[in-house]
């Protein structure tokens, strides 16, 4: 499993998110967790590949961050349906600080 080699804790999610890829179609995926260093999100009919930077809006609590990620894991699932791992390389520090106060809530209680 992948947890002994993440750098940053997650938060489960479940949340929809919009995602469009570098020269794409705006498309939505399903949240699986997120960490300051980036997000997991399951996608269905999208053709993408390791190393693509997609655009990736979701939120944390009130607020909708906006941010960079590269591809850096995919897991076909089926034919159309894809789990992918996106690694930030562009994040506000407001939306960074605000994943530090929603990870430090979840892990209190």
């Amino acid at each position: 499993m992948d947890s002994d080699r993440r750098k940053y804790p997650r938060i489960a999610s479940d949340q929809l998110v919009s995602f469009t890829p570098v020269a794409g179609a705006p498309a939505l995926a399903d949240a699986g967790d997120i960490s300051l260093g980036g997000i997991c999100i399951k996608v269905v009919g999208c053709k993408l590949s390791k190393g693509d930077l997609l655009l990736v809006n979701f939120n944390v609590g009130e607020q909708t961050i906006e941010a960079v990620g590269r591809l850096v894991r995919l897991k076909q699932m089926d034919d159309i349906t894809a789990e992918i791992g996106l690694e930030f390389v562009r994040i506000d520090p407001w939306a960074a600080r605000l994943l530090e106060e929603e990870m430090e809530r979840s892990s209190e209680g």
